[in-house]
């Protein structure tokens, strides 16, 4: 069986790439059904499940390109899927945003909508008929599995990087770490007041006054011009 020379990492996934991919993509039917079985007054559901689905398909596309159609796009077996695949989580991600521009009662949106879903269809029909079972001669099932391990960080790391940010958590996490902060800061400060002025051959009247203090205040508070 071919492989693609992923490095191996220390602990192992209990879902292979493929496996997880199918997960994906059921989510994403089910999420799918949720929003064709709505109606024009649940209007507050509706946006909550087109956004999940819309960031949940855009976090998906780009890892599964980076983890896995990289790969297959650099070799000759399958380069030309690769590039399909590309194509089309180009165009699914480009149907999305298109579709915020319409209101979600509107005529045309809920046609727009229609074309998407089949798209979407098309495309996770194709990867797990056709797509999959070529691919799984050229993944061993090692590096299969290593990749369905890292595909669920990637993930979680991109799911987390475009959640709204918690201004309270962030300033609590802040606080714990200023005095160790602070203390880093003074030791650079002081390092380079010495430096300065020994390369500048300062004298004590001109000294630079480089203090953590100091350079707090100099970069907080606009200068009165």
């Amino acid at each position: 069986m071919g492989g693609l020379g992923i490095v191996a990492e220390p602990r192992r996934a209990t879902h292979d790439h493929f496996q997880r991919i199918k997960q994906d993509h059921g989510a994403a039917r089910e999420v799918i059904e949720k929003l064709k079985a709505t109606t024009p007054r649940a209007r507050k559901q509706r946006y909550e499940l087109f956004d999940h689905l819309k960031i949940d398909m855009w976090v998906h596309h780009k890892v599964e390109e980076a983890l896995f159609y990289s790969h297959l796009r650099a070799g000759k077996e399958m380069h030309g899927e690769a590039m399909e695949a590309y194509y089309e989580h180009h165009m699914a991600n480009g149907a999305f945003e298109e579709l915020n521009t319409f209101p979600f009662d509107s005529e045309e949106r809920g046609m727009k909508f229609k074309a998407l879903c089949e798209l979407v269809e098309h495309h996770m029909k194709e990867e797990e008929r056709d797509f999959f079972p070529v691919a799984k001669k050229v993944l061993s099932k090692e590096e299969s599995l290593l990749t369905g391990e890292r595909f669920d960080k990637r993930k979680r790391v991109v799911m987390a990087a475009l959640q709204p940010p918690d201004v309270k958590r962030d300033l609590a996490n802040l606080t714990k770490v200023e005095p160790s902060f602070e203390r880093l800061l003074g030791s650079a400060c002081d390092h380079l007041q010495t430096s300065l002025s020994s390369a500048l051959a300062v004298r004590p009247s001109g000294h630079i006054n480089l203090s953590p203090t100091s350079v707090a205040r100099a970069t907080s508070t606009p200068s009165s011009a």
